[in-house]
Order: structure tokens, then sequence, then C-alpha cells
């Protein structure tokens, strides 16, 4: 009787499920197909990622072999370049000069230093500084100007102004 009075309740329903839903079967989600779909996705991602490392080996390779021929080649050109070095001379003339030049400017050196020395240019009287001066005449050394202090007192020193 309670179906019919469920047939009576529902008068737009024309059929009556009487499967329940504990009854129905259950979805199996690790089916094969699904397996071997999954397998064939991890089996493409290897295989993506076997060929990009490959690739990327075969690039570093040949960097690899163009770093080392640049590298011998620079190791060669640093033998040559040290050899030439270790062969390398002197020119006799250029030393000579070097040298001639340096015992010049030590001589200006000291003759500048003895005549811009208050303590020893001091001179009692004009004829005893032209004295003095024309004692330490260099002929590289011209005078430009002489200033002569203390004019009216016993001594006067000479300042020398060299070109």
């Amino acid at each position: 009787m309670s179906v019919n009075t469920a047939l009576n309740n529902s008068a737009n329903k024309l059929s009556i499920n009487l499967l329940q839903p504990e009854l129905l079967p259950e979805k199996v989600t690790l089916t094969l197909p699904r397996v071997v779909i999954v397998w064939g996705v991890f089996f493409l991602a290897m295989l993506a990622w076997v060929l990009q490392a490959n690739y990327t080996q075969q690039n570093l390779k040949e960097k690899l072999s163009v770093l080392q021929q640049e590298n011998s080649k620079h190791t060669d050109e640093l033998s040559l370049l040290t050899a030439q070095l270790a062969a390398r001379k002197v020119d006799r003339q250029l030393a000579d000069k070097l040298e001639t030049i340096q015992l010049l400017m030590s001589n200006k050196q000291a003759l500048h230093t003895k005549l811009t020395n208050p303590n020893k240019t001091y001179a009692a009287g004009f004829s005893a500084a032209m004295n003095d001066l024309a004692k330490l005449h260099h002929q590289d050394i011209r005078l430009e100007s002489i200033n002569i202090n203390n004019i009216h007192g016993v001594g006067f020193k000479l300042e020398l102004n060299e070109k």
C-alpha cells in the first residue's frame, strides 16, 4: 500500500527506481586504460627530459672544445712571449743615454741644492757673492735673477732662481 500512496502523491512520476545508490557498483579509479595513459605521460616526460639533457650536454661539449682550443692558443702565445721576454736585450745606446741623463739630473739636483741652501750661499760683499756664483757655474743652468737681501748690513744672502 505504501507504493500506491507514493504513486498517488507523485502524479508526475512515470516510473519508480527500485535500485538503491548503495546497490550501484563502485567506480574503479585505477583501470587499465588510465594506468596505461599515466605510464605513457610519464614515459613522454622522461623522454623529453633525456633529450633536453642530451642537447645541453652536446652544447656544453662544443663550448668546452672551443674554450680548450682558445686556451691552448693563449698558452702557446704566452710561451712565445715569455721566450721573447727572456731573449730581450737592453739597447746599449739607450742605456748609455739613460745613464747620462740620470747623471746630469743628479748633478743638477746637487747644484740646485747647493745654490738654494741659504747656509752655504752666504757671502760678505757683492764681489764675494759673484765669485762664489762663478765657482758654482754649470753650463746647463741659466741664472734668471739674483735677489740680494740685507744690502745695508754686513752680509747678504743670494737666492738663485734657475730656469
